[in-house]
């Protein structure tokens, strides 16, 4: 009898907190309830609880209800512009919740990751990336110069890389462009350098969209591909809104559409 008498007190002063007046705007009351459903919102958004979040969240409603107030006097929900918005945007919750809930009820298994992350590493493998050096000039004669001038010592693209290079981001590293694989660069950049060796430096100008490059490679190695833990929430995404979009292209060819 004690411990049933207990849990109503419990009950009842976790209710009376709950639903505790924390200010009076105009007459309009709001409570502890409004502020923890602003708060699990903004935490479930990823924001810290902390008691400076919390004042802030009750700030921020009697702030919003002066302004409805004011909204409501001002005759704005009767207007038809704000009807369509409002139409809209209820709309667009129940979209997004329905979609939510889908994720929700059909998870990507820790298996269908690991395979898609298998998958892809193979894919891969035979993906190799160059660390590169690069001299960029706006003008293909004095490109031309300077080709000449490497060819006849190779030593020299760092000093010319430094004096002559357009691309001040790599110029004043002599050149140097660090990592990548192929495709990141523009396309003419990426075709050129597909096919060299190790100390290569490109025997003609290449040409892009930014001017005249000449390149040369440092280096060439196999792609290091990132861990399972590192990959494994971007496959998850990407794995997530494969599913989605298997989910809505199986309801739109389930729904009975008749245009007029």
């Amino acid at each position: 009898m004690k411990i049933l008498a207990i849990f109503f007190i419990f009950l009842f002063l976790s209710n009376e907190v709950i639903c505790e007046e924390i200010a009076i705007v105009n007459g309009k009351s709001i409570t502890q309830s409004h502020v923890n459903q602003f708060l699990d919102l903004l935490i479930k958004q990823g924001a810290d609880d902390s008691e400076e979040l919390r004042e802030q969240v009750k700030q921020e409603i009697i702030n919003r209800q002066i302004f409805l107030q004011a909204a409501y006097e001002a005759g704005i929900l009767e207007r038809e512009d704000i009807k369509s918005e409002l139409s809209f945007a209820y709309e667009s919750i129940l979209v997004r919740t329905l979609m939510s809930d889908y994720l929700k009820a059909n998870p990507i298994s820790e298996e269908s990751i690991r395979t898609e992350y298998e998958k892809i590493k193979l894919e891969q493998i035979e993906t190799k990336e160059f660390k590169l050096r690069h001299i960029l000039l706006e003008d293909e004669k004095t490109a031309n110069i300077i080709l000449s001038k490497i060819k006849k010592n190779r030593k020299k693209f760092d000093e010319l890389a430094r004096k002559e290079s357009k691309d001040f981001g790599s110029s004043e590293k002599g050149g140097d462009l660090g990592w990548s694989v192929p495709e990141n660069y523009v396309l003419p950049f990426s075709e050129a350098i597909k096919n060299l060796k190790k100390g290569d430096i490109t025997d003609k100008l290449v040409k892009t969209e930014f001017g005249w490059h000449i390149i040369q490679v440092d280096d060439i190695r196999p792609i290091e591909f990132i861990d399972f833990d590192q990959a494994k929430s971007k496959i998850e995404e990407i794995l997530q809104k494969q599913s989605l979009a298997s989910y809505q292209k199986q309801l739109i060819e389930q729904a009975n559409v008749e245009m007029k």
